[in-house]
């Protein structure tokens, strides 16, 4: 969520500023060498919020899937429970 605020916070910025520069086009002095890193940053949060994985990535992902170790311990804990009779959880 905070992702797509920001997303939209710089996109709104870049369209005023576009439409004050079209309007009142600026001198040579006024050179702003951020605006191509802005648009890269719009394009790569816009890559974020939209990512898709392809079915190959997904695949990887629940081939090599384990579950983390506290989920482990967890289980193991209950394992050892019900084969000893008591309670360790």
């Amino acid at each position: 969520m905070k992702l797509e605020q920001i997303y939209k916070t710089l996109k709104d910025f870049a369209e005023k500023e576009e439409e004050l520069i079209s309007r009142y086009p600026c001198d040579s002095d006024y050179d702003v060498p951020t605006w191509d890193k802005i648009y890269d940053a719009l394009d790569i949060l816009d890559s974020i919020i939209n990512y898709e994985p392809s079915d190959a990535e997904l695949e990887a992902y629940f081939n090599d899937y384990q579950d983390p170790p506290h989920v482990v311990n967890q289980r193991m804990l209950e394992m050892k429970s019900e084969s000893h009779g008591r309670r360790f959880v």
